[in-house]
C-alpha cells in the first residue's frame, strides 16, 4: 500500500508538470525568444532611428511579447483549472470507493459470527483498500472478525476515514489561491488535513508549483 501510494504521487505529479514544462516551452517559441527578437529589433532600430521598417519591426516585436506573455499565463491557468477538475474527480473516486469498501465490511461483519467472512468478500475488501492507497496515503489496521479500521496518513495521525459502518468523507477548497483539503464528518463537521503520498497528494503538490510559476511570471 505504501509503494502504491508512492509511485502514485510521483505519477500524478509528473504528468501535470510535463504539460506545465509544454506550457511555460512550447515548440514554436518561449517568452524569452520573443523578448531577445524585440531587443534585436531596438539595437537594429538604435542604428537608424528614422527608419520606418525598423520601427514598425519593433512595435512587432513588442506585440509578440506582450502576445506570448498572454498566452503563456492562460496555459498555466488553462493547466491549473485542469489539475483543480482532475483533483476533484480524484476526490469523488476515493469517497465512492470508501463507500463501497464501507459496504463491504457492513457484509462482513453481518457474517462474523458464522463460519467467518467469505473470501470473496475478503478479496473485494482488499481490491477497495488497494485503490484508496493509489489515491491517498492510508493507514490500514486488520480486525480477527475480517473488517478493518482505515486512516489517513502515515501512522493514521491525520484522521478516521473508516471505522465499524462510519466512514468520513474528504472535500477540497479549490481556486487561483491554491487548494485547502478537508475530512467531513457524518455529522457536518470539517476539519483540515494534508495528503503526503497517492495521487491527491501529487495533484495538490503540482499545482501548489504551478501557483509559483503563475505569481513568478
Amino acid at each position: 500500500q505504501n509503494a502504491s501510494s508512492s509511485f502514485s504521487f510521483s505519477k500524478s505529479k509528473s504528468e501535470v508538470l510535463d504539460r506545465l514544462e509544454d506550457v511555460l516551452i512550447p515548440k514554436s517559441a518561449t517568452v524569452g525568444t520573443r523578448i531577445s527578437e524585440f531587443f534585436d529589433g531596438l539595437n537594429n532600430l538604435a542604428q537608424d532611428p528614422s527608419n520606418i521598417n525598423l520601427r514598425t519591426l519593433a512595435m512587432s516585436g513588442a506585440k509578440a511579447v506582450a502576445r506570448e506573455m498572454s498566452n503563456l499565463h492562460s496555459g498555466m491557468t488553462e493547466l491549473r483549472t485542469l489539475t483543480h477538475d482532475t483533483l476533484k474527480l480524484a476526490a469523488g473516486e476515493f469517497n465512492s470507493t470508501l463507500k463501497n469498501l464501507s459496504n463491504v465490511q457492513n457484509e462482513i461483519l453481518g457474517n462474523a459470527n458464522k463460519s467467518g467472512a467469505p473470501n470473496t468478500l475478503l478479496d473485494q475488501r482488499d481490491s477497495l483498500l488497494s485503490k484508496l492507497s493509489e489515491l491517498a496515503d492510508i493507514e490500514v489496521n486488520y480486525n480477527k472478525n475480517g473488517s478493518v479500521a482505515v486512516s489517513l496518513g502515515k501512522f493514521g495521525e491525520v484522521g478516521a476515514l473508516l471505522k465499524g459502518n462510519s466512514f468520513n468523507k474528504i472535500s477540497f477548497d479549490t481556486d487561483m489561491q491554491g487548494i485547502k483539503s478537508y475530512l467531513n464528518g457524518p455529522n457536518g463537521d470539517r476539519s483540515s488535513i494534508h495528503f503526503a503520498s497517492g495521487q491527491l497528494a501529487g495533484l495538490v503538490s503540482a499545482d501548489s508549483l504551478i501557483g509559483v510559476t503563475i505569481s513568478e511570471v
